[in-house]
């Protein structure tokens, strides 16, 4: 709990330091900032549920294993309830990823993913920084 918590925390840090950096105007960063909360935390998950409900001839788990990895707020959670070892209890999205990976491969992608979100605004972030006169 407490290194997914850091994670997510690390990638919070990045992602601000990203749009921070691609808008310095305190109040477009602050917009921003809402607006991936937003889409992340409330919008997305109206999002999957749509995509399964179009997408019924397809099976869930390909809808929705993609979907997991893409949004950091959800995987955290599915990686804090892997580690507790009851996942499948917790969400039909970690029934799928303890189903379809095994819990052990299904951490390492879902820590994988998590870097990897974090390292691409910081590699935004470090590009705008880098040719921005200031």
């Amino acid at each position: 709990l407490g290194a997914v918590s850091l994670g997510l925390g690390w990638l919070t840090l990045a992602t601000a330091l990203g749009i921070a950096s691609v808008w310095p105007d305190r109040l477009k960063a602050t917009g921003g900032a809402l607006a991936v909360w937003l889409l992340l935390v409330v919008a997305y998950d109206l999002g999957v549920l749509g995509a399964t409900s179009i997408l019924s001839g397809v099976s869930l788990s390909t809808v929705l294993l993609p979907a997991m990895l893409l949004n950091p707020v959800d995987l955290s959670r599915v990686l804090v309830t892997l580690a507790v070892g009851q996942g499948a209890l917790f969400g039909p999205t970690s029934a799928v990823l303890m189903r379809t990976l095994g819990s052990t491969l299904g951490v390492t992608l879902g820590i994988t993913a998590l870097i990897l979100e974090t390292a691409v605004p910081l590699a935004i972030a470090w590009r705008v920084f880098r040719r921005r006169d200031w």
